[in-house]
């Protein structure tokens, strides 16, 4: 929200009456109260200015403003009610209105204030960005998303707009746009953390390897939590990692992977070469898919001497589930109102058979019921810090909790943890999820209106119920979560350049800032650009065609072609049009609609390398190979630099065995903006194959899983160069190659690297040794595990007749993996062959699908116990025989 200043007084006497008179001068002295600071003198003096002139609506819009800032808001809005009874037409009254409105939690009132105020000031661009928070409170998110839009089309550089628009992109969980918009935060109106002062560059994004960067805190201790995890990937980038904190969390953040040193905020930093805020670094680092979010968890961990303390201290209170309990956050946070919760409403939790509960709340001045009556085991006199919670946390079962630190805490340290949010919730937990990408241990529960916490607990109650009946002391450790991910591989198509026609200046400007939002990555702000011209100019094909684009790249295929549809009826001579409808058909597989429309392209221009390149893709989906190599050359020869067509070709001739040129075209992969593994930065040289008697060569993995598995086969060619070979690979294949026969260090991502004289890409060294089909090296096996692990995969898979292992799906979130997924369901007719024992190798959310087949033939779930490749490669040394889709099981 943003609020202005202002204050009402005339220039003279209003009128000759006596009592106006003395009105307007007790007004006068109010508002020099005002100026000196006495707020609570000002409102008395104002409110006696009313009594004496009940129609003086200056003294009533400056007697709302002062209450409003003693927080004295139904008063406030009495007062402000009087002015636009008073005075309808005055859109600043009605502003004032509205922000006092929604201080006092009348949401719906707030918005039609705001609605009134820009219906009379349709250019002040305060009523957008307040209307606009006011609606994302309400749960309104398009509609807020919409008003942003517009407000920001008036100004586009008021920062309290971008700010709140982020919060509603985040929300939605478009992180692409909202951590750009997010970068608005340090110029807000209101901005509690203004940007720290430094005479050190601020990092730009660019490469930090070989550099120490200052990540430096901000905004809350949950924050803090929340983001320190991605100082990992600026470590494994090759950057030595400083981060600047409260005090309260230095011991907390020095245990988290990636950092080199913990500076408590207000000591002397050391040397460093440039610095960002913490919460800048997913923006400035492109870090924008979720999925990979939660990955890292734990990452944060207690101090081993402080968990055998707690350990102590809460051995003498039963042995039931531990739970852990926090109803209120910070009281100075703006928000607390809504996300805190009155604390009798855990009393109906209290008393769930099998419990132990514990109070993690800090910062309390009176000691609730649910404490003093003793159900509840207060410990804060020992909580001095966060890494005293977070050791108290590891010896808990469960923590439930409202939106406050420890909530990042404990899915930061991978404990199981409820979160109860209200029904406008913060950014950091999105919507309508029960689930957090966050936090992979994290279960939400939301309310399901404004204010009303009933339903929550009845929920968090059934729930508990459950759990605890069937809840049994473990072993007590600190929980640990093991990720495991398949392979990821994937393929674009380039869109054609944006074609412009003459319009309107007004419309112009408009289109200009579109296409300038949507340069910058800020697609759904584009659309909402685009649909506003459309609805005044439904003729502009332009605004079609860019809409088009934006829309397709949103993934929105079936609203993207009626966009082109549209642009190219209006525009048929229009080859740019042309082309990017052919390849949103191609996108949505209409592969003949989409070569009739590239075809259409390319007989209007010929010179466009965009539609040779997408024709050669339609083509090839088509089968027909010939005409796509024919056109990928054609768009090779009229833009020689262009690397879409040079990595599309690529693809095809290794498909057909053509390795000679296929492996020199694949080097284009670097060239590729969203090529999933980007240019290693080393100081040393590149090797190409030369002979290295005597030196080091790092090895380093690249892209998925299953290619690290498939190209490790070249090792002992690199090895006959007379060199020491070192390899870097994915943590979770560390136990599976550090056996293979030459490799001197295997070293996972991440890690700090020995020396070695030169690097080279893994799959780059078939191009290297020039191989093809009839060279490929395949000396197999080339991979085994380790004797103890197949010792035990023989115990745990006691399975009769032939022992079959399946895999039925990739991951969701990958589009190439999802093309080639098949449904669980296509594999019964194998469950039941008599004289088979069917093992699931299945991981990830397709895991669920065995509880859609019938218990008598389910085949047995392996998941629970492969924690890497070194498991799941003993596991399939005892099966007889694997049967998969393409993924990375297929290689190993």
């Amino acid at each position: 929200m943003s609020d202005t200043p202002e204050a009402r007084h005339a220039e003279g006497l209003r009128h000759s009456a006596p009592a106006a008179s003395q009105a307007e001068a007790l007004n006068v002295l109010g508002l020099r109260a005002v100026q000196r600071g006495e707020t609570k003198e000002a409102a008395e003096l104002f409110r006696k200015s009313v009594v004496i002139d009940p129609a003086y609506a200056d003294a009533y819009f400056n007697l709302g403003k002062a209450l409003k800032e003693l927080c004295a808001f139904p008063e406030a809005v009495e007062a402000l009610r009087h002015v636009v009874a008073l005075q309808p037409a005055d859109a600043d009254a009605w502003y004032n209105l509205g922000n006092a409105c929604n201080a006092l939690g009348n949401l719906e009132e707030a918005e039609q204030c705001f609605r009134t105020g820009i219906r009379l000031k349709p250019d002040d661009v305060r009523m957008y960005n307040n209307l606009a928070v006011t609606l994302q409170a309400l749960g309104h998110l398009d509609d807020a998303t919409a008003v942003t839009s517009v407000g920001l089309a008036i100004d586009p550089s008021y920062p309290d707009l971008h700010y709140n628009r982020s919060l509603i992109l985040l929300l939605k969980g478009a992180f692409s746009e909202g951590w750009a918009e997010f970068e608005w935060r340090f110029a807000t109106t209101d901005r509690a953390n203004p940007l720290r002062e430094s005479t050190i560059p601020r990092w730009d994004g660019k490469s930090v390897f070989g550099k120490t960067i200052l990540l430096s805190a901000e905004q809350g201790l949950g924050d803090t939590i929340q983001f320190v995890r991605f100082a990992r990937q600026l470590h494994d980038r090759g950057a030595r990692v400083l981060v600047e904190c409260p005090p309260e969390l230095c011991s907390l953040v020095r245990s988290a992977p990636g950092v080199d040193t913990v500076i408590a905020r207000g000591e002397t930093l050391p040397p460093h070469e440039i610095w960002t805020s913490l919460l800048s670094v997913p923006h400035l680092a492109r870090i924008m898919d979720q999925g990979s979010y939660g990955l890292a968890v734990p990452y944060v961990f207690p101090e081993s001497s402080k968990v055998d303390a707690w350990k102590d201290r809460i051995q003498a209170h039963g042995r039931g589930m531990r739970i852990g309990v926090v109803w209120a956050g910070n009281p100075r946070h703006k928000n607390d109102h809504n996300r805190s919760c009155p604390p009798v409403w855990f009393e109906r939790l209290l008393h769930t058979p099998n419990t132990v509960w514990v109070s993690l709340q800090t910062g309390l001045t009176d000691m609730p019921d649910i404490v003093r009556n003793g159900h509840l085991i207060d410990f804060t006199r020992h909580m001095t810090d966060f890494s005293e919670s977070a050791a108290l946390i590891s010896t808990l079962d469960l923590v439930i909790t409202v939106d406050t630190a420890v909530a990042h805490l404990a899915g930061a340290m991978g404990k199981h943890v409820w979160v109860l949010l209200p029904f406008a919730p913060d950014w950091r937990w999105m919507l309508a999820r029960n689930d957090s990408p966050w936090y992979p241990s994290m279960r939400i529960f939301r309310q399901r209106r404004r204010g009303e916490w009933g339903s929550v607990f009845d929920e968090v109650e059934t729930a508990l119920n459950g759990v605890a009946a069937k809840f049994t002391p473990p072993a007590r450790r600190a929980d640990t979560i093991r990720p495991f991910r398949f392979s990821r591989s994937r393929r674009a198509v380039p869109q054609s350049p944006r074609m412009h026609q003459t319009m309107t200046h007004d419309f112009a400007a408009l289109m200009a800032y579109g296409d300038a939002l949507s340069s910058s990555g800020l697609k759904e702000h584009a659309i909402d650009v685009y649909r506003r011209i459309l609805h005044q100019q439904p003729g502009l094909s332009p605004a079609w065609n860019n809409l088009g684009v934006c829309l397709q790249q949103q993934g929105d295929l079936p609203e993207a072609i009626q966009a082109f549809d549209r642009a190219a009826e209006l525009d048929p001579r229009n080859a740019a049009i042309a082309c990017n409808l052919g390849s949103a058909l191609y996108e949505q597989n209409q592969l003949s609609r989409a070569e009739e429309a590239l075809r259409r392209a390319i007989a209007l221009d010929s010179s466009l390398p965009d539609a040779h390149n997408n024709l050669a893709n339609v083509l090839r989906a088509r089968g027909d190979y010939e005409g796509a190599k024919s056109s990928y050359d054609m768009a090779i020869a009229l833009r020689p630099d262009f690397p879409e067509p040079h990595w599309n070709i690529a693809q095809l001739l290794l498909q057909e065995g053509e390795y000679v040129r296929g492996w020199e075209e694949y080097e284009w992969r670097w060239r590729r903006a969203d090529f999933t593994s980007p240019v290693r930065p080393f100081a040393q040289p590149r090797w190409e194959g030369e002979n290295s008697d005597g030196k080091t060569i790092l090895i380093h993995a690249e892209q998925g899983f299953g290619d690290t598995i498939q190209f490790v086969r070249f090792v002992p060619e690199v090895l006959k160069t007379g060199a020491r070979v070192v390899l870097e690979c994915q943590r979770e294949l560390i136990r599976l190659l550090r056996h293979v026969e030459g490799v001197s260090a295997v070293v996972p991502h991440g890690a700090a690297l020995p020396s070695f004289d030169v690097h080279v890409p893994m799959m780059s060294l078939p191009r290297i040794f020039r191989t093809t089909l009839a060279t490929i090296p395949c000396a197999v096996p080339y991979l085994a595990p380790e004797t103890d692990d197949v010792r035990q995969w023989t115990r745990r898979l006691r399975g009769s007749g032939l022992q079959v292992g399946v895999v039925w799906s990739g991951k969701n979130h990958l589009p190439s993996l999802r093309k080639r997924s098949c449904p669980l369901a296509s594999l019964m007719p194998l469950l039941g062959i008599s004289g088979t024992s069917v093992w699931s190798l299945q991981m990830g959310d397709a895991v669920q699908d065995l509880q859609t087949v019938p218990a008598a033939l389910r085949p047995g779930d392996l998941s629970p116990q492969i924690c890497d490749f070194g498991d799941t490669a003993a596991a399939l040394s005892v099966l007889d025989l694997v049967i998969t889709i393409d993924t990375s099981v297929a290689h190993l």
